[in-house]
Formats: C-alpha cells, sequence, structure tokens
C-alpha cells in the first residue's frame, strides 16, 4: 500500500513539473495578415492582396516572454526564385509596454511608397529570439 501511494505521489510530481515547464514556454499566437485592422490586430487572414494595397499588416499575440524577448519581423519578396530581403522590423515588448505584462499585441506593417506592389510570392517571418527561438512564417500572393 505504502508503494502503491509512493508511486502515486511521484506520478503526480512528475505531472505537475511537467505541466508548469510546459506553460513557461513563450507564445506566439494568432498571427494574422492583413491590410486593415480592426481593434489592433489583423481580424481575418488574407492569404491573397491587391497590387494596389498600400499596407500590408503582420499582427500576433506573445505571451509568457522574457523581459529581454525580441520579435523580429522579416518581409521578402520571391524575384526569380530569390528571396529578396525588403525589409526587417524589430520589436520589444517591454519597450511597447512598460508595465510588465503577460501578454503583449505585436503589429508590423510594409508600406508601399508608390506604384503597385508587383505580382508574385511574398513572405513574412516572424522571429522570436530568446531562450526559446522559433520561427512562423506566413505566405501571401499579389
Amino acid at each position: 500500500m505504502i508503494t502503491r501511494l509512493l508511486l502515486f505521489g511521484v506520478i503526480l510530481l512528475c505531472l505537475y513539473s511537467c505541466q508548469s515547464e510546459a506553460t513557461s514556454y513563450p507564445l506566439i499566437k494568432q498571427v494574422k495578415l492583413c491590410s486593415r485592422l480592426e481593434d489592433g490586430l489583423c481580424q481575418e487572414e488574407t492569404p491573397l492582396f491587391s497590387a494596389t494595397t498600400q499596407t500590408f499588416y503582420i499582427s500576433c499575440i506573445l505571451e509568457k516572454v522574457h523581459d529581454e524577448a525580441e520579435v523580429s519581423f522579416f518581409w521578402y519578396f520571391y524575384e526569380k526564385e530569390q528571396k529578396k530581403l525588403l525589409e526587417k522590423v524589430v520589436l520589444r515588448p517591454r519597450e511597447l509596454s512598460p508595465k510588465k505584462s503577460s501578454k503583449y499585441v505585436l503589429v508590423a506593417d510594409l508600406n508601399r511608397s508608390g506604384g503597385p506592389w508587383p505580382s508574385g510570392k511574398y513572405e513574412v517571418e516572424v522571429v522570436l529570439n530568446g531562450t526559446y527561438p522559433f520561427t512562423i512564417i506566413k505566405s501571401f500572393e499579389i
């Protein structure tokens, strides 16, 4: 009986420690592309844009990050099958909101100053730097 209780206690301890460690990883959620923000976020995913679209937005919600975290947004255009960097945007959640928070809304954009966008394939890489780095890639076309 004592062996069973000890085994049950060890299993509960393992489950608790695994759960708390898993929930400590940073998260990037609701990553969406759009041409218009509503309530500070892209509400609907837009995979195809018009060449006359003035601004592309990408929004996401960042949770459980360290104070030193950075999120980089790399905007690319595929020109003759070669990936060409158009713009890089780096956001630091702590600079956007001086209060410590468990959740940050991040928005990056890409603007076209003159003429229509070239037709073809585009891509945005959202890169979380820090202790647990990872990348989310969103593709779209014009």
